[in-house]
């Protein structure tokens, strides 16, 4: 998928980076979502002399990644006040703050302005570095915030799932200032490759579907999600204008529901049944630009639980399909989040749920 070009900001600043960020109050509740979900923040410290865990490895790496640029940020801030770095340095600490172990290592550095000494991108290295600093330059922040938001975009393909899920959301965050940042100094940035999902291949079926239980509610309810995305698109598309950049959007939604169909047919599970039409909100015709907006921060919602919930057959397709949204959301309504793809009101919150399909029950039914 192309980047979509950054658009008007609520704050009037076209393609600027995160100055109408959520970023304040946010951190609390996302660490209630971790408590919640059972996700967790660990304590990157050795259990009964074993050695740290990939996940926390890579939980401990983001933390120093995202403090460290974010005390990059606030150095470009002080030299350009004007150009959002300060926004995007009070989004970073944020991410700082939430991905932090708890123990003495995630203490370590907790001050956006001090530097971990952690090579970006290198879950395996948490030591500190004796490495002379180098000058901060706005094309080197880029290169470098590129790199985390890739690392952790990888790293939550091979994570627990819910420190998966807050790596995810992370690195989605991060691309999109990446993305941004890239639009505003002329520089450019690649999007990050996302996996996609198994077709069918004319399986031979039986009574018995495939896959655990939990892919196959997954992907029903991906179907399903897709499908209204692309009715409201169609609907704002003949609402407002430039129609063909809205239509353009419905039939990529359109696609993903028929991938996600095509692998359901591979599970052998019947497809999802999608009504004809689908009731939208007042709210959504009276302003759809605010509606598709907030039609994308749901979708990443959606695909963030996927990470979460949906088992390792789905990660890759869902850490892309997050990634996505994010980037279409801030394209309509120019608010930049620390946290995308994580419910911050309480009662959003999900149920923490196994992530085993042998431990599910399997009625061979989605």
């Amino acid at each position: 998928m192309k980047t979509p070009p950054p658009r008007q900001r609520v704050n009037g600043k076209k393609g600027a980076p995160p100055a109408g960020s959520r970023a304040a109050g946010l951190l609390v509740p996302v660490l209630v979502f971790l408590l919640v979900t059972g996700a967790g923040v660990a304590a990157l410290s050795p259990r009964g002399g074993s050695e740290p865990t990939f996940t926390e490895r890579a939980q401990q790496a983001s933390a120093n990644r995202a403090r460290d640029l974010a005390a990059d940020a606030a150095v470009l801030a002080a030299s350009a006040p004007t150009a959002g770095y300060a926004e995007t340095a009070e989004l970073l600490g944020a991410q700082a703050r939430g991905l932090a172990p708890a123990g003495p290592a995630g203490a370590q550095g907790q001050d956006s302005g001090t530097r971990s000494g952690t090579e970006p991108g290198v879950p395996e290295s948490t030591a500190g570095s004796t490495a002379p600093a180098v000058p901060v330059t706005p094309a080197g922040f880029l290169e470098d915030l590129m790199a985390s938001a890739g690392r952790n975009l990888s790293d939550a393909v091979k994570a627990e799932p819910g420190i998966a899920r807050l790596l995810a959301s992370v690195g989605s965050s991060q691309w999109q200032q990446a993305a941004s940042l890239g639009a505003l100094l002329g520089l450019p940035v690649e999007a990050p490759g996302a996996a996609g999902l198994d077709a069918a291949d004319s399986p031979e079926c039986t009574d018995e579907p495939r896959g655990s239980a939990e892919q196959r509610r997954a992907l029903l309810s991906a179907v399903r999600t897709e499908d209204r995305a692309v009715y409201a698109y169609e609907v704002a598309a003949a609402r407002l204008p430039d129609p063909e950049v809205l239509l353009a959007a419905s039939r990529e939604h359109a696609e993903v529901a028929a991938a996600a169909t095509s692998a359901l047919a591979g599970l052998c599970a019947p497809p999802a049944p999608v009504p004809p039409a689908y009731a939208l909100a007042p709210e959504f015709l009276a302003d759809p630009a605010a509606g598709i907006a907030r039609l994308e921060q749901e979708l990443g919602v959606f695909y963030g639980s996927v990470v979460g919930s949906g088992g390792p057959a789905l990660r890759g397709w869902a850490v892309g399909r997050l990634t996505t949204a994010v980037q279409r959301s801030f394209a309509l309504d120019g608010v930049a989040e620390p946290f995308p793809g994580i419910p911050v009101e309480e009662q959003a919150l999900p149920a923490a749920e196994s992530t085993d399909g042998a431990n599910a029950e399997d009625t061979g039914k989605p």
